[in-house]
């Protein structure tokens, strides 16, 4: 059985949400954002290796393993990955700003990673998309597109890949090696939390999950 750890990012400066507090410290259920995004995580899988990515003004809690982000997404993934063990098999990056991932999809995300090696949740596109360049306004045909979500999961050796310009997550950070992952449809509540508005949402979902 393959050995899973867990690295939760929660090290980001939180700039659009707001400049005078961090959202990875916005109280959910009594708890701040990311521990309850942890604690989720823990009650969906038993991750026995777990790094949290986490802003360096934030005092976590005693036996909690963490590590300092970096300048972005990937840099920062990879911060926490330093700090598993090398025994790990494979990784599960989650950003603690969506802590309200479906249990069911992290375990289909887990068995289906057993096929391919890098993993993520998304949603395919179903709005209408724009290209606007000056007054000129283009459709964009969304019969292909998905956004990416996490949580992702990748195999080992895809963290031993140096970092590209273009990695903004495991999908393209893959990609950008040539290798090919697979997207599997996530619940659509699972929502980043990343402006002032979203805290009146994340209330709602908190009552529910």
């Amino acid at each position: 059985m393959d050995r899973i750890g867990l690295i939760l990012l929660a090290g980001g400066s939180s700039l659009r949400f707001s400049k005078k507090k961090l959202k990875q410290l916005l109280p959910v259920c009594g708890l701040p954002l990311y521990l309850y995004t942890l604690s989720r995580l823990q009650k969906a899988y038993r991750f026995y290796d777990i790094v949290v990515v986490l802003n360096p003004s934030i005092k976590a809690p005693n036996g909690l393993k963490t590590a300092l982000p970096g300048k972005s997404w990937i840099e920062s993934v990879y911060s926490g990955f330093n700090f598993l063990p090398s025994e790990v098999d494979k990784v599960l990056v989650h950003d603690a700003a969506r802590p309200f991932f479906d249990a069911s999809d992290l375990l289909n995300l887990i068995e289906q990673s057993q096929t391919t090696s890098v993993a993520s949740l998304g949603s395919k596109e179903r709005n209408t998309l724009a290209r606007i360049e000056e007054s000129t306004i283009d459709i964009i045909d969304r019969t292909h597109i998905w956004e990416i979500f996490t949580p992702q999961i990748a195999n080992r050796e895809i963290f031993l890949l140096p970092i590209s310009p273009t990695s903004t997550d495991l999908i393209t950070h893959a990609l950008s090696h040539g290798v090919q992952g697979k997207i599997f449809p996530s619940n659509p509540l699972n929502i980043k939390i990343t402006y002032p508005q979203d805290e009146v949402i994340g209330e709602t979902l908190a009552k529910v999950f």
